[in-house]
């Protein structure tokens, strides 16, 4: 299955808007590995397709790629909870749909459908349910090509009652990831993005999910102690914008 569908055309719409070659992402590879071998404290098992996604999603940029690598890391470290347990995620079983589109934008971005599917506030889990986005956010940076990620928010069923369970500090960690822009109507989307790249319903689609979900739990369980160690942290990189002082998000943008 392929979780993240990009064509060889959109891979060389892609280079093409970066002014870039496959070479070219070769040597930036080469360039950020000699750079992570020289900092320790990094996971020494970021593969070289991790690596160049990183770099796609970060515009060919060598310099902000490891930038951008090193905030990944350590704020996987100050904030393992939320990456804790995601190898049980059953999706077709989950209160909440989050759905990646298989066909990309005309501006090569992938998008990705969130609802509630049991709108019953009685059983909600905000932090569960957020935990799901991240393990998608997680399958996403390992196998995306696609030069970035629009999330739509379904809200047909969201209610106050849903919205309290977010708790302060997990809704400012999402709001770290998202800036929300809402329609009432749907029509005014499709100038952003075009109608065949959304679902017609959302009955069952979730299903094909869980067998993705069931073949990498290895690497859910492996990659949540792909941390940054903060002890090996060189003396002139312990400061860093993209955290606060108690470790919890401030902010974490990949443009």
């Amino acid at each position: 299955m392929d979780l993240f569908p990009v064509t060889k055309e959109e891979r060389k719409q892609i280079l093409k808007q970066y002014n870039v070659t496959e070479a070219e992402v070769e040597d930036g590879v080469k360039t950020i590995k000699i750079w992570k071998e020289k900092v320790q404290h990094l996971p020494t098992n970021i593969t070289d397709d991790f690596i160049a996604r990183v770099l796609l999603k970060n515009k060919f940029r060598v310099e902000h790629t490891k930038e951008k690598l090193d905030n990944y890391f350590t704020l996987r470290g100050q904030n393992q909870d939320l990456i804790y347990g995601l190898e049980n995620i059953v999706p077709s079983k989950h209160l909440g749909l989050c759905m990646p589109m298989s066909k990309l934008t005309p501006n090569l971005e992938r998008v990705v459908i969130l609802k509630l599917l049991n709108t019953n506030s009685d059983i909600y889990d905000a932090e569960e349910y957020f935990k799901f986005i991240v393990a998608i956010a997680e399958l996403s940076l390992q196998y995306d090509d696609s030069i970035g990620t629009r999330y739509i928010f379904d809200f047909e069923g969201f209610s106050l009652k849903h919205l309290v369970k977010f708790n302060p500090v997990l809704l400012a960690k999402l709001f770290t990831f998202i800036q929300v822009k809402i329609y009432s109507d749907i029509k005014p989307l499709y100038d952003i993005i075009p109608k065949e790249c959304l679902p017609s319903e959302y009955g069952g689609s979730c299903r094909q999910w869980d067998e993705a979900f069931k073949n990498h739990k290895s690497f859910f369980i492996e990659n949540y102690n792909n941390v940054a160690l903060e002890h090996l942290r060189p003396e002139d990189m312990k400061t860093s914008d993209a955290f606060g002082p108690d470790g919890t998000f401030k902010k974490l943008t990949v443009d």
